[in-house]
């Protein structure tokens, strides 16, 4: 009876498996960045709606600090935050209550009857300026940069502020669409578009 070879060749089935790890690494990490692209764009959507929802508030036409100042930062993989870097973002979101602010020295606001406050004349010592602030904390100086342009400007020490209206402008932003649904449509175009590369690539 002639002997039968009962070995198997199996170097080209590893080396078809090792190609196919190869290909199958490369995939995840595209696949890990074309996701990551997906929540990048949505989160720069969002950041966009939130400068839109300011825009039609008009709460920020004086100065746009408010407006320029939201970033899209990156926490990790797949993961970023949209936050304002004005202090002041909070509170026209979320609106404040009847409060006092006590300032320093260049704490200033322009009354709606000026005659009614005293006038005290400051000096300036070492950079910084020195005065004497009445118990009202009511007081005009003549070093105020805007002294000569509205006479009217004043220090304060402490003054009344009435509180903040609640705008949401954030949260109307969070509410203009499922920005969820917008993810996954959007992960889900990318995802398709690199199986067909890699199919097309063979």
């Amino acid at each position: 009876m002639p002997g039968m070879n009962a070995g198997v060749d199996l170097s080209q089935a590893i080396g078809d498996i090792e190609d196919f790890e190869a290909d199958l690494d490369i995939f995840r990490g595209r696949l890990q960045q074309v996701v990551d692209e997906a929540v990048r764009e949505t989160a720069e959507d969002f950041r966009d709606e939130v400068q839109n929802q300011l825009k039609q508030s008009d709460i920020d036409s004086d100065t746009g600090e408010l407006m320029n100042s939201w970033r899209v930062r990156p926490k990790g993989l797949a993961q970023y935050e949209v936050r304002s870097t004005a202090d002041h973002a909070v509170f026209l979101e979320l609106g404040t209550q009847p409060h006092t602010i006590t300032g320093n020295n260049w704490l200033k606001f322009i009354p709606d009857d000026p005659s009614g406050y005293p006038e005290r004349n400051f000096t300036e010592e070492g950079g910084e300026v020195k005065g004497d602030f009445a118990e009202d904390g009511l007081v005009v100086s003549p070093l105020d940069p805007l002294s000569d342009a509205d006479p009217e400007t004043y220090f304060a020490k402490s003054v009344q502020h009435p509180g903040n209206e609640a705008y949401g402008y954030f949260q109307d932003a969070v509410d203009k669409k499922s920005w969820k649904s917008s993810l996954n449509g959007r992960i889900r175009q990318k995802v398709s578009k690199l199986i067909e590369e890699f199919e097309a690539s063979g």
